[in-house]
């Protein structure tokens, strides 16, 4: 056995000890709640509340919360007393502190303000559609708008991602123009760190912060960064963290979206037809998302969009325009709002568009079709099958570099 496969099983074998060392450490550590057992839960709330009606609900130190109070906001310091049932804390008691922390006043602040502005520059579905692909804000999204981005497959527009983190960090550092280009480097490191906490700091966001972090630290020390490994090594940062972000559902469908496109988009690109080359990027961009995220969407929800590659072909290429716009917008409302409100007039037609191609598309016969939950055997068949199809890839590319 060469060197090299050596020094690499070692490290492989390094990493699998310290996985599950972390997982054994974690899984004693986590604590456990019992059915009717009171809990007294404090902190701050890092996540818009879903509403719904007259309730609410969010996540709050791991359990899932549901309350009829709908004032709560981001940022907003809590103590929450109740009773445990049913793998959550159905209308605890909720006290609101002063919050104390300067940095979390000023978070809230700007996303409330945020949240307001867009809600006066826009109207309903589509403002509520824009705070997801800017903040990730999820909780005024019309409920029919947000069932049909589930069934066409297209509801990770409502998602913090990494393009989102990579224009805040881009903006900062066509600095480098006007200062040195440390500087603006780390001027960008901070925004995208700023930008995430802002955006609620999910898993997902976080695997994108991780991932442009490394970009501009690469920038910074003159290394080249392979993103398959970056992807990977965000995962590993992320689970040595907190091994639960396994269980995340968000985390799982960012990580293997971005997996996918990573292994198998530029295969697939190639595959298209000459006369399907205009939607070629979109087309074979979201069925490499789809290849590896589809098991999940199975397992969990128990169905799978059949529309989701078109409609992503006809909606994907108006998001990227949408976003810049919108934080272009959103920026300018703070200093000359009548300004913002024009510019939200020339943006409103494209969001309008995507709403509109949603609604059709999700409305076509089998649109969507069940197909079972929780199949783990389905799972792992299919990942087998996705392994094998990387692999041959992997093979044929070697192939045709050393002939």
């Amino acid at each position: 056995m060469s060197t090299k496969a050596v020094k690499g099983l070692l490290v492989a074998v390094f990493i699998a000890s310290l996985v599950w060392t972390r997982f054994v450490i974690w899984n004693q550590a986590k604590p456990v709640y019992h059915e009717g057992q009171k809990l007294v839960l404090t902190g701050y709330l890092l996540e818009e509340p879903r509403r719904a009606g007259t309730g609410a609900s969010f996540k709050f130190s791991g359990v899932f919360v549901t309350t009829n109070q709908t004032q709560l906001h981001y940022g907003d310091k809590l103590k929450l007393t109740g009773n445990y049932s049913k793998g959550r804390l159905a209308f605890p008691g909720i006290e609101r502190g002063e919050n104390s922390s300067l940095f979390y006043q000023s978070l809230a602040w700007l996303r409330n303000n945020l949240r307001s502005k867009t809600q006066e520059l826009f109207p309903e579905p589509e403002a509520g559609l824009i705070l997801g692909i800017v903040l990730g804000d999820k909780s005024d999204l019309d409920s029919q708008l947000e069932k049909d981005l589930k069934t066409t497959g297209t509801i990770h527009v409502a998602v913090v991602s990494g393009f989102n983190i990579s224009l805040v960090g881009g903006a900062l550092l066509a600095l480098a123009k006007f200062i040195k280009r440390r500087r603006a480097v780390l001027l960008s490191l901070v925004a995208i760190v700023l930008y995430s906490l802002l955006s609620g700091f999910t898993p997902p966001t976080m695997r994108a912060l991780i991932m442009c972090a490394s970009v501009y630290l690469g920038t910074l020390t003159g290394r080249v960064v392979y993103p398959l490994y970056t992807l990977v090594a965000a995962a590993l940062i992320l689970y040595l963290l907190d091994p639960g972000v396994l269980f995340d559902i968000g985390f799982q469908l960012s990580f293997l979206a971005t997996g996918g496109i990573m292994l198998f988009s530029q295969a697939l690109q190639d595959k298209i037809p000459s006369f399907m080359k205009l939607f070629g990027a979109d087309l074979s961009t979201s069925l490499a998302a789809q290849l590896l995220v589809t098991p999940i969407l199975f397992y969990n929800f128990g169905r799978v969009s059949l529309v989701s590659p078109i409609a992503n072909a006809l909606t994907l290429w108006v998001i990227a325009p949408v976003t810049i716009m919108s934080f272009v917008i959103l920026c300018i409302s703070f200093i000359a709002f009548p300004i913002a409100f024009i510019l939200a007039l020339i943006a409103l037609p494209l969001v309008k568009y995507f709403v509109f191609a949603v609604e059709i598309l999700a409305k076509l016969p089998l649109a969507s079709v069940e197909i079972g939950k929780n199949n783990v055997f389905l799972v792992v068949g299919y990942f087998l099958l996705a392994l094998s199809a990387a692999l041959n890839l992997f093979i044929k590319k070697n192939a045709i570099k050393n002939p």
